[in-house]
């Protein structure tokens, strides 16, 4: 389902579960509706796309995210320390809001918000619209395109024995951080693009927020792509065959579904690539107008990455 959990210190989410609204899930796109969150038995994913690619050190993972009413594509770039998360193509015919929601943690007292233009410090119980930027917890939030935002701390109750049948009744209390995506009732086409730049300080995201070379390429339910501009580093979701421009002179065609991840070091290239299919034999990505043919691993070893120096 897409759920992401930021640790730093390892207590962010310990004793949560009883207090969380279970709609907004951290990294979760969803129908904001009760009855859609209950689970009964084991549920199998039905999506055929699913998977990753690194090089030991920065990767991607991505998958075509259907649950519920809820269509997505949804990725996620780990790359030089920064998580990259891209949405794209989100689709539901409900009633019901949907939401993307990027982290609800307990909250720590006190968090700062940033307009594009003016910086707040946040108190308990307070709700911005539409932040740039949140810094919380150790853990800055980065926006990076034009979504409807929000951001508030607030007290949630709940019991144990709501989520398991043996657990207590005692009503439990708590101030909650909340950040999600608004993306409307009867979505069509929608999308987000946010980072989360996890254990520093706020000096140092600060910094970050100025001086980054992260650049969003492509954001479509086609191709998702990432560059780091200064670092040469490049990578590419391929939910179809197709093509996209990286760079300036840096052009890479896929003739298959995968996900490819591409460093520049002087006038050479390094590639890297994996099949999100777990079917599919080899793949040509032409960068350049150069071929270059991989050929996808089998047996125990099917969907991990293959590269090409």
């Amino acid at each position: 389902l897409g759920a992401t959990q930021i640790l730093t210190s390892g207590e962010e989410y310990k004793n949560i579960y009883p207090l969380w609204n279970w709609c907004m899930l951290p990294g979760t796109t969803a129908i904001q509706q009760a009855d859609s969150v209950i689970l009964r038995g084991y549920l199998f994913g039905t999506n055929e796309f699913a998977g990753g690619v690194s090089n030991g050190k920065n990767g991607v993972i991505a998958y075509e995210h259907d649950y519920r009413g809820v269509k997505a594509k949804k990725a996620y770039f780990f790359m030089n320390d920064v998580v990259l998360c891209l949405g794209a193509g989100i689709e539901s015919s409900a009633p019901e809001e949907v939401f993307t929601t990027v982290n609800q943690c307990f909250f720590t007292g006190s968090m700062t918000v940033n307009d594009g233009s003016r910086e707040w410090t946040y108190k308990s119980g307070q709700e911005m619209n539409n932040p740039k930027w949140v810094y919380h917890d150790r853990i800055g939030y980065l926006f990076l395109d034009e979504t409807k935002r929000n951001v508030c701390s607030r007290i949630q109750t709940g019991a144990w024995k709501e989520i398991d049948l043996s657990g207590s009744s005692e009503r439990l209390s708590g101030d909650i951080f909340n950040l999600w995506v608004d993306h409307g009732t009867k979505v069509s086409d929608g999308h987000y693009g946010y980072m989360l730049v996890p254990d520093c300080t706020l000096k140092n995201f600060r910094s970050f927020v100025k001086n980054h070379t992260y650049e969003i390429v492509s954001n479509t339910r086609f191709i998702q792509a990432v560059k780091l501009k200064k670092e040469q580093i490049y990578a590419v979701v391929f939910y179809t065959p197709g093509t996209v421009v990286l760079d300036d002179g840096i052009t890479l065609c896929a003739d298959k579904k995968a996900v490819v991840y591409i460093e520049k070091q002087g006038e050479e290239f390094k590639v890297w690539a994996a099949d999100p299919l777990y079917s599919q034999k080899e793949v040509t990505l032409t960068l350049n107008g150069k071929d270059i043919l991989l050929t996808f691993p089998a047996g125990d070893y099917v969907g991990n990455t293959v590269s090409r120096y």
